[in-house]
């Protein structure tokens, strides 16, 4: 079953547009949202990120953003388990964490695609570029984390970043979740320079792991 609609709300600057496909069964508990699967597609060319993300359960990352957005959704018996977005954003406030620090953005953009499989949780960006608030416009190209989610915080887990602009990360690392150890580090040392095909890996919760290398 699929369906397509373009929504229009004199509250709302541009139309929405929306397109499902949804799966059911043909018998039993079929009429029951709860046990249906598919995909939603959402297109908005202007918009206030922040009610966006609070109706997808991403707020508790995104706390504010405008500007423009298309993301689809996979759900299985009414749970989310996949989300793509494709963000053009401007003064962003958002964590990684709910236990981390706001990280204050004046621009954000790219693909950030999230999957949740049980507590397994993946994330990863193509194309990203970042205007930290204040600060130069950096581009921090692709990445891949992976990990547990347990306790509203990723353990055990690994990282791989196509690209690391030492100098940025050194400009902003005050808001990053970062170890201590790490962070003490980035601002004593004042790193220069980049990092290719960055990898990196954990045990524990990520703002204070157990181990790392």
């Amino acid at each position: 079953m699929g369906f397509q609609a373009k929504l229009v709300s004199p509250r709302i600057d541009t139309p929405i547009d929306i397109r499902a496909n949804i799966e059911r069964k043909l018998f039993g508990d079929s009429l029951d949202p709860k046990t249906w699967s598919g995909r939603l597609y959402v297109d908005i060319d202007h918009v206030d990120f922040a009610p966006i993300a609070d109706r997808i359960g991403v707020d508790e990352y995104v706390q504010s953003g405008k500007g423009e957005t298309h993301f689809w959704l996979h759900f299985k018996n009414h749970k989310l388990t996949k989300l793509t977005a494709d963000l053009v954003l401007d003064d962003v406030k958002l964590r990684l964490s709910e236990k981390d620090d706001q990280i204050s953005l004046d621009h954000l953009s790219g693909r950030f695609e999230e999957t949740l499989s049980g507590n397994l949780f993946e994330l990863s960006t193509k194309d990203v570029v970042i205007k930290p608030q204040g600060l130069d416009t950096h581009y921090l190209g692709d990445s891949y984390v992976s990990g547990l989610w347990m306790h509203g915080t990723l353990n055990d887990g690994s990282i791989n970043v196509a690209l690391i602009d030492l100098n940025a990360i050194a400009k902003f690392v005050a808001q990053m979740p970062l170890p201590e150890t790490v962070k003490n580090i980035l601002k004593v040392g004042q790193p220069r320079g980049l990092i290719e095909n960055f990898q990196a890996s954990w045990t524990g919760p990520i703002q204070a792991p157990v181990n790392y290398e």
